[in-house]
């Protein structure tokens, strides 16, 4: 688990970099310290969430992880692993997310994270105001008038 949601991190960090014109995080470079400890120590960093892993031939490719905020659920991280992409893994843990969570389930996805971002919509997603103030930062909701759809 820890080394998926490092990888997320790490690249989300490099495309920021990018995307926002900040100081570029090398390959080996360190994460922020709130992330690194999501990395290290994903059993505490996530103690009180759901946490769904998809696996292929007994290795974790995929990681999505929901928290419960009041009657809302929060995706907090859906990640797949670069090199099995295009399989449906993503999708498949957005939906089991969805499946579980019949009420309004919110998540964030960066401006530039087009793909991922038509994957929300597919799924019943709006954009809605945000409650995070980091520029390129898009926040969306499915409202639980909207179930996904079966796939």
């Amino acid at each position: 688990m820890g080394r998926l949601v490092g990888a997320y991190l790490r690249q989300t960090e490099r495309e920021k970099a990018v995307n926002l014109s900040l100081s570029p995080a090398g390959e080996g470079a360190e994460l922020p310290a709130n992330y690194k400890a999501e990395e290290d120590h994903p059993e505490s960093a996530f103690k009180n969430a759901l946490v769904y892993l998809a696996e292929i031939d007994a290795e974790a490719v995929g990681i999505a992880i929901a928290k419960n905020v009041g009657a809302t659920t929060e995706i907090k991280r859906l990640w797949a692993d670069p090199d099995v992409r295009g399989r449906g893994i993503g999708s498949a843990l957005l939906d089991a997310v969805l499946q579980e969570s019949p009420g309004v389930v919110r998540l964030s996805v960066w401006d530039w994270r087009t793909q991922a971002a038509r994957l929300y919509e597919s799924r019943g997603f709006v954009t809605v105001p945000s409650w995070d103030p980091r520029p390129g930062l898009v926040c969306m909701e499915r409202p639980p008038s909207n179930p996904a759809p079966e796939h």
